[in-house]
């Protein structure tokens, strides 16, 4: 049984913040990062409860909560940034009574709610979905004072389908419950500032009911010359009637725009998956000194998505990274994603500003540390050439301090030496602890599928400082 879908009494009554093996509930598969046309941005202000623990927030559809217990925020934001609570710094120390799987029964929670209309200009039969691109810790959604679902993951995407919740002729009731403190802390302990809500869009997205595009994954491949090249797609559909499939690849709109080559495949009813190959004939070739986008357009039936694309290999030869058979020197720096003002809410003029500078001193390479940034970063980096490590959230580097603590470590002990008498117990909290496993490896899926048709990606971390076992090594066969 996948965790998302144990139900309450098989967890004894746990809150599914309180349990390891509970990180989601009714949310949709993972994928590619693509916003429709057919969307309604639902950032902005929000009306807003703040609370010492969850047993004392507002509920959905409570009639009897004083409305002075309700004030505004603004979303994206933190709101410990915008007078509730305080921010908190750690390194290595976790910021909560350490008894895992268990977060504090004093577990300040936010509540955010708001209303919110479907465009009249949407097709009614639409498969309808909310998306939250990053909510720290964890929350649960309602619509309508039903329950929809729940995820952790503070740094991931999460996408619920509402189809069933939301009414088309009427304002329909949005209510976010975050927990600030939740069993994923354990395994989100970057050395980092602390602060929780829902610090990334929020979108209601609108896909065709059927025949539709539900994913794509596009890899290029080169030949031994590193001349001309083969354009690889695995397409995820939803198919109710034979159709066909059609990929073009093209020009960017601003170097013409012009087709290089199509290729359709058959599609039947009840398909899941199509894979089709397309020949290109020597394409310019993406680096980070030269990056040459082109576009790729997928379309099934009514159902168009646009992903931009450099043809590029990058290999492990001899001892070196090498990219389009040529050894690539890497000049790098680590990237936490934080704003002075509104820490990870960061703007996205901000963020191109930081690509900018580190291009301006010669920068040409960046670690997403310690957790997924926002996701259009890497269109920006595809864009300007940048080699980019993605990592996944995360980072347990706080049982070292559980375990050396006790020992009080000599000072003349070296690195190698606290190693050995400190990492194999710390790991056995997390990272070792099969209970933990499920958690780890749905991290790694929400990294790669997100992000996995950006050219700029050359490497994929498995997270940082998290006394490497058996749940890493699961992360590493778990994505395509």
């Amino acid at each position: 049984m996948s965790p998302k879908s144990i139900p309450p009494q098989e967890i004894e009554g746990t809150p599914d913040w309180q349990h390891q093996a509970v990180f989601r509930r009714n949310t949709l598969p993972a994928r590619s990062y693509h916003i429709p046309e057919t969307s309604l941005l639902l950032n902005g202000q929000w009306e807003f409860s703040y609370t010492s623990c969850p047993e004392e927030s507002p509920q959905p559809g409570d009639e009897d909560v004083p409305e002075d217990n309700w004030g505004t925020i603004e979303v994206p934001g933190h709101w410990q940034l915008q007078g509730h609570g305080r921010p908190h710094y750690t390194n290595t120390v976790f910021p909560i009574p350490v008894c895992p799987p268990f977060a504090p029964t004093d577990n300040p929670t936010g509540v955010y709610r708001r209303t919110f209309n479907v465009p009249s200009t949407w097709d009614a039969s639409a498969q309808l979905r909310l998306r939250f691109d990053g909510v720290d810790s964890a929350y649960h959604i309602y619509v309508n004072g039903a329950l929809v679902g729940y995820a952790e993951g503070s740094r991931n995407a999460s996408e619920f389908d509402v189809t069933d919740f939301v009414k088309h002729d009427a304002p329909n009731d949005l209510f976010v419950k975050v927990y600030q403190w939740s069993s994923a802390t354990y395994i989100e302990d970057q050395d980092q500032w602390w602060l929780s809500g829902i610090f990334r869009d929020v979108h209601l997205l609108a896909f065709p009911k059927t025949d539709r595009i539900d994913d794509w994954f596009l890899r290029t491949d080169l030949d031994a010359k590193y001349e001309n090249a083969t354009l690889q797609a695995t397409v995820d559909v939803t198919a109710s009637k034979s159709d066909s499939l059609k990929i073009t690849l093209k020009e960017l709109a601003k170097n013409g725009g012009a087709v290089i080559t199509t290729k359709d495949a058959p599609v039947k009813s009840g398909d899941t998956k199509i894979d089709l190959d397309l020949a290109v004939s020597n394409p310019k070739k993406w680096t980070a000194e030269t990056p040459y986008l082109y576009q790729v357009e997928i379309t099934l039936g009514a159902h168009t998505i646009q992903q931009n694309i450099g043809f590029r290999k990058v290999e492990l030869k001899g001892g070196l990274i090498r990219v389009n058979g040529v050894p690539i020197r890497i000049y790098g720096v680590n990237r936490h994603e934080h704003h002075p003002k509104f820490g990870r809410a960061v703007p996205l003029d901000f963020i191109k500003r930081d690509l900018l500078l580190m291009k301006t001193h010669n920068i040409n390479s960046l670690r997403c540390s310690h957790y997924p940034p926002h996701p259009k970063l890497f269109d920006m980096c595809d864009e300007l050439g940048l080699w980019v490590m993605d990592e996944a959230d995360l980072e347990t580097h706080g049982f070292y301090d559980c375990i050396a603590r006790p020992l009080d470590i000599p000072e003349e002990w070296d690195y190698e030496e606290r190693k050995k008498q400190t990492f194999p117990p710390a790991g056995k909290y997390t990272s070792q602890n099969p209970d933990w496993k499920e958690a780890y490896v749905d991290r790694m899926v929400q990294l790669v599928q997100r992000d996995k048709n950006h050219s700029s990606i050359i490497m994929w971390s498995l997270g940082n400082e998290a006394f490497y076992g058996d749940n890493h090594k699961a992360m590493e066969t778990s994505t395509p």
